[in-house]
């Protein structure tokens, strides 16, 4: 049976704070020096901390940038794993990114490490990795849910779509303000209402 992976542990206030700070850090050198200029050496340099304490806090320089992508991933699958059984699987991915989404208003640097991630050449293949992981999890969920293979050729474009739909609701979000919680629903509902998945 599948089981969802741990979210990461929460750290404790000093290392959350540590962690808030060198990613505050990493932002502002980043919009002001280009993220290909700067190294995870200047970033701890600028949030006053020695070099290897970054890498207690990111693995990596990009990381920084998708800055809480996994436990973004790791809440929609415990969700998305719990959602009542019954409900269709647009039902259920439309409830679950609902309580996600406007839950949390995008804040400046939300919007700011948005754009980095979509503009910068050199994170392209990072952030194609990262949507490719939403989708592959999406598909391997999908295919619990109707019995069917996560390599089966209808659930992974069943799930690519929903993913779509997804990505496409948080840049409306995010790049064009439509955060209000009546906004932000009716969006996925019209994206989702485009993928027929009538009898799934």
């Amino acid at each position: 049976m599948w089981q969802t992976r741990q979210v990461p542990a929460t750290p404790s206030a000093r290392g959350a704070r540590t962690r808030e700070r060198l990613a505050a850090a990493a932002l502002e050198l980043f919009l002001t020096n280009g993220y290909d200029d700067v190294t995870t050496t200047d970033i701890a340099d600028a949030a006053g901390v020695h070099p290897r304490t970054f890498f207690r806090h990111f693995a990596t320089k990009a990381d920084v940038v998708f800055l809480d992508n996994e436990a973004t991933l790791q809440h929609l699958l415990r969700d998305l794993y719990g959602h009542d059984h019954r409900a269709s699987p647009i039902e259920a991915l439309t409830a679950v990114v609902l309580t996600q989404a406007p839950g949390s208003l995008p804040t400046d640097d939300d919007v700011a490490r948005f754009h980095l991630a979509n503009t910068t050449p050199s994170l392209a293949d990072e952030l194609l990795k990262r949507q490719r992981r939403f989708g592959e999890e999406i598909a391997a969920w999908l295919a619990q849910r109707t019995r069917r293979r996560p390599d089966d050729l209808e659930v992974r474009v069943a799930a690519a779509c929903l993913n779509a739909a997804r990505l496409v609701m948080m840049e409306e979000v995010v790049v064009r303000g439509n955060a209000d919680p009546a906004e932000a629903e009716q969006l996925l509902r019209r994206a989702l209402a485009i993928i027929d998945l009538d009898g799934w």
